[in-house]
């Protein structure tokens, strides 16, 4: 009642009564990454710093910023700079100095070096040229030049490149092979027949000339093999196949096979125009025994049945030699 009896207005009464007025409590925001939403606020919340401070150097220009300053250089005195410059100077000077030393000491050690290689060389020129004569004062049969056959036989060989090629691979060629059986034959027939024939009475002025025209075959079999077959005979040389013609026959005239091949053909059968018609003159045909080895070798690496060619081989060798 007090309220009423003074003289305040009513609408002033009933404005100093409190007005509970409640708001509608707001909707929760809808997070679908925590993960998303903390980087946005931490994101957020550094722009926010970013832009006080750069507020406030806006606000004091003379403000630091909030990078850390480099160490401020000392300043020296003059003595002390140029005493600091003089012990550079002679500290670089003194390195140069090392280095230079260092310099022309390894150039002296290689200079030793290369000399001491030029020596080594040097006497090992002399040592390879010393055997060298060694080797050609020991030989048994000198070496044998054949240019001039050369000159006159080119045409030929020009000729037989076209069919067996200018080299030939001596353990898968099928027609060396081949034409080794023949060269086998050959020398068998020389190794069989010819002590036979001298041990029996066989040469009759009937069987002569049959015997002769076997003997001028089996001779001209050695000289084809010696002159189209192996001169074309490839060979390895520091791990290398050597296929060129020049080198492959070279290699071999330059070989002790070569040597014994040339003996061998050697016709001392025009002997027997003078002292009588016999095989003694033809024991020079046996020393021709390697390609009869090598075709038995060939023959087993290729041959499906290769544990019957051992065999096969002693026995002929038993036989020849017996």
């Amino acid at each position: 009642m007090r309220y009423f009896d003074s003289a305040l207005p009513l609408y002033t009464v009933i404005l100093s009564f409190p007005v509970f007025s409640e708001e509608p409590p707001s909707t929760p925001p809808v997070v679908y990454s925590r993960y998303a939403d903390n980087v946005l606020r931490s994101v957020i919340k550094q722009l926010r710093e970013r832009t006080e401070i750069l507020k406030e150097k806006a606000i004091d220009p003379y403000a630091t910023s909030p990078e850390i300053s480099p160490p401020v250089t000392p300043v020296l005195r003059k003595e002390d700079y140029v005493r600091q410059k003089e012990k550079e100077r002679i500290a670089k000077e003194e390195e140069d100095r090392k280095k230079a030393e260092e310099a022309a000491k390894k150039a002296e050690e290689k200079k030793k070096k290369d000399e001491e290689k030029r020596l080594e060389a040097e006497k090992k020129a002399e040592e390879e040229r010393l055997a060298e004569e060694a080797r050609r004062k020991a030989k048994v049969l000198p070496d044998i030049s054949c240019s001039c056959f050369d000159v006159l036989f080119h045409p030929v060989e020009q000729k037989l490149d076209t069919v067996l090629g200018r080299t030939i691979d001596p353990f898968t060629d099928r027609r060396y092979i081949a034409w080794l059986t023949v060269v086998a034959v050959a020398y068998n027939y020389n190794v069989w027949l010819c002590p036979a024939r001298l041990a029996f009475p066989y040469h009759s002025e009937t069987a002569n000339p049959f015997w002769i025209f076997f003997d001028i075959l089996s001779d001209v079999v050695n000289i084809i093999d010696i002159v189209v077959w192996q001169p074309r005979l490839q060979f390895v040389k520091a791990g290398d196949i050597i296929k060129d013609r020049a080198m492959t026959k070279v290699h071999y005239r330059k070989s002790n096979r070569f040597k014994t091949d040339m003996f061998s053909i050697v016709p001392f059968d025009l002997l027997s125009l003078q002292f009588g018609f016999s095989t003694i003159y033809r024991f020079n045909r046996f020393i021709r025994v390697g390609g009869d080895h090598i075709i038995f070798t060939l023959t087993e690496k290729l041959c499906f049945f290769s544990t019957h060619v051992g065999p096969s081989e002693s026995l002929c060798l038993t036989l020849c030699f017996r």
